[in-house]
């Protein structure tokens, strides 16, 4: 029996260090999170009241006429008063209390806006590692400013560019636009064809015609999905692999198996 009580007794402490471990861990003082610094907010007011937002998120702007409520939100409600004994002294009605709010449903803001917000991102913590030489928040202007603030200016537009090019090879796919020979009346026709979107995962879509075919990764997967298709549809006369800005192409000829 004391053996049984001991292991039991062993069990519940190591229970308890658990639970204890556990709370140490997630108390406030063990918060990670980092505090607000103040001088980086700012209050808006707005339509219900006043808010606190850091500065340069990307502002959330509603209408002045708020956007409209669904019509099972704006439903008319009845109140009915009663008497001591039980009878209904009178009967109100009211309006939905939804009436008084705008409308908080999300609205997508497009591929463009997400994808900069990424560049955004990117660029302050490209700030972070890499500050700003010459405090720019003077009113008086720095010696030295063209010496450390020039350059520094321009290997922040050199790092934006960068960052902007990958964003946009991750998330932009280039489109493969299959040409097409039909006859009709016994004279040729040309019609084209989106055959396939190709995603660009080292980053070369922006210098599309400078790719050697042998070296380029882009090159050989859009060479292999225009062999594949010819094979399947022998009137394909060849493919055009546009650029993230479609502006250029790079024309491809299918290849005998």
């Amino acid at each position: 029996m004391k053996k049984d009580n001991a292991r039991k007794i062993k069990v519940w402490r190591r229970k308890v260090a658990t639970l204890a471990a556990f709370s140490r861990r997630h108390t406030v003082s063990n918060c990670t999170i980092p505090k607000v610094d103040e001088k980086n907010i700012e209050t808006k007011d707005v339509k219900w009241g006043a808010i606190r937002i850091a500065k340069g998120l990307a502002e959330w702007n509603i209408p002045k006429e708020g956007y409209p409520q669904p019509k099972i939100l704006r439903k008319k409600y009845k109140k009915k008063y009663y008497n001591k004994d039980g009878t209904i002294r009178k009967i109100v009605s009211h309006t939905s209390d939804y009436a008084k709010f705008p409308d908080h449903t999300f609205h997508p803001k497009g591929q463009a806006w997400f994808m900069e917000q990424i560049v955004q991102h990117k660029v302050a913590k490209w700030e972070k590692k890499n500050p700003c030489p010459i405090k720019q928040d003077d009113q008086q202007g720095d010696l030295f400013e063209e010496e450390f603030l020039v350059p520094w200016k321009q290997m922040r537009e050199n790092a934006i560019e960068k960052f902007r090019n990958a964003v946009v090879s991750i998330y932009d796919k280039l489109p493969l636009v299959g040409r097409f020979e039909e006859k009709k009346n016994g004279l040729a026709d040309y019609k084209e064809e989106l055959v396939a979107e190709i995603k660009d995962k080292e980053n070369e879509g922006h210098k599309i015609n400078e790719l050697k075919p042998n070296k380029s990764t882009l090159l050989k997967k859009a060479q292999k999905i225009t062999n594949s298709v010819h094979a399947k549809r022998s009137n394909m006369v060849c493919t055009n692999l546009k650029d993230h800005k479609r502006a250029k192409g790079r024309i491809i000829l299918p290849q005998a198996a």
